[in-house]
C-alpha cells in the first residue's frame, strides 16, 4: 500500500504514552481519553492470570497518525496495584499493523517463567514500553 508506513518500534517509542487501567466499562461508553493527532498509544483493557498461571495483559493500540503503522516488536513491562514490576518481555509482531486513525485490541501473554512474583495484585495495574 502507497500511504503504509511501516516503523520500526523503537522510532516511536518517543510518542507512544501507556495509560493504567481504567477498565473496559468506560471504554465501552465513549470514555476513552482522547489522544493528539499523530499520537500512538496503548490503553489498558485487562490484565489477568490464565489457567496456565500466564499473565494475560489486554491492551487497546490506538494510531492517532493519518497513515498506518507496522509494528514489528513491542518491549512491555507492568506492575501492579503496589507499583512493583511484576512482568517484563519483548513481543515480536508479523504483520502487524493498525490503520491510520483506528485502534486494535490485543493480548500480549507472559509466560509464568516471565511473572517475577506470586501474589499479583491486579486490583490496580500499569502496562509500559521498556525503552
Amino acid at each position: 500500500m502507497k500511504d503504509e508506513t511501516s516503523i520500526g518500534f523503537r522510532r516511536i517509542l518517543g510518542k507512544i504514552h501507556c495509560q493504567r487501567n481504567e477498565g473496559l466499562v468506560g471504554a465501552h461508553r465513549g470514555e476513552c481519553p482522547f489522544f493528539k493527532t499523530g499520537e500512538v498509544n496503548f490503553m489498558g483493557i485487562a490484565a489477568k492470570v490464565n489457567d496456565n498461571q500466564d499473565l494475560v495483559v489486554t491492551m487497546l493500540i490506538r494510531n492517532g497518525a493519518d497513515k498506518n503503522i507496522t509494528l514489528q516488536q513491542i518491549p512491555l513491562g507492568v506492575k501492579d496495584a503496589t507499583g512493583e514490576e511484576i512482568a517484563r518481555g519483548t513481543f515480536k509482531l508479523e504483520d502487524f499493523t493498525i490503520k491510520a486513525n483506528t485502534s486494535k485490541p490485543w493480548s500480549f501473554i507472559f509466560p509464568q517463567s516471565m511473572v517475577k512474583k506470586e501474589q499479583l495484585d491486579l486490583s490496580r495495574w500499569q502496562a509500559y514500553p521498556i525503552q
